[in-house]
């Protein structure tokens, strides 16, 4: 299983981290897994919830583009 970084995320899909937060926010991207159990354990996202991102931008571009 592959783990990915925030950081990862934006600079695959050509935005910024914030923008990455602010998708879980709005509930396009499950929230991360966290690594450990201390208050700054790190968080990853798996490949599972990248494809999901993937699938929720793409539905969400289609629905942009029909209203348009």
């Amino acid at each position: 299983m592959t783990y990915h970084t925030k950081q990862q995320i934006a600079r695959d899909r050509g935005v910024t981290p914030r923008t990455v937060d602010n998708w879980r926010t709005r509930g396009l991207l499950a929230p991360p897994i966290k690594l450990g159990t201390a208050a700054q354990s790190r968080v990853r996202w798996t490949d599972q919830q990248v494809a999901d991102l993937d699938r929720n931008l793409a539905a969400l571009g289609a629905c942009s583009s029909d209203a348009a």
